[in-house]
């Protein structure tokens, strides 16, 4: 996920509305995290909008992820 938002910071210009899953726990070799999301969408002017969606595990009842919308603020 961080490879691919820091990959579009020039698609970012042009784009007032961002939907991205982070998950809290790490499932996959390199964790993501709101902290990533926030340094490379803050500086785009983006700001947390909304939470959209939240997975909670039923085994255990954790929060597993969330998805998040980011609007830039203009």
């Amino acid at each position: 996920m961080y490879k691919v938002l820091n990959g579009a910071i020039s698609t970012l210009k042009f784009t007032n509305t961002v939907i991205v899953e982070v998950c809290l726990f790490d499932y996959y070799e390199n964790d993501s995290s709101i902290g990533l999301v926030e340094e490379i969408l803050s500086p785009e002017s983006f700001r947390l909008y909304s939470v959209l969606e939240i997975s909670n595990n039923p085994m255990n009842g954790r929060t597993d992820w969330v998805e998040l919308l980011y609007r830039k603020i203009k």
